[in-house]
């Protein structure tokens, strides 16, 4: 997706395609904690089959955010977070 998601977009593209392992895309950055809080929900039956995020242009600042948020939350066990030309990539 070449333009800035919200949260409400990002939940609309989850149930029109339910078997999506692949996004790429700008966020709301007012919503990025709370866009990769639903991504990554163990109750989320609808991203169960999403395995790689890439979130463009952001400031390299929310590695860091982003990372801490993971592993706070326990979101994920196993996962990468690189930032790599602007863009963090983050596989699970």
């Amino acid at each position: 997706i070449r333009e800035t998601c919200t949260l409400e977009e990002i939940k609309m593209l989850v149930n029109l395609f339910p078997q999506l392992q692949y996004l790429q895309t700008g966020m709301n950055k007012k919503e990025i904690k709370q866009i990769l809080t639903f991504l990554l929900s163990k109750t989320n039956m609808k991203t169960n089959q999403l395995f790689f995020l890439c979130i463009k242009e952001i400031p390299k600042m929310y590695l860091r955010e982003l990372d801490m948020l993971i592993k706070f939350q326990n979101l994920c066990r196993n996962y990468f977070i690189e930032f790599i030309n602007s863009d963090i990539y983050l596989w699970w």
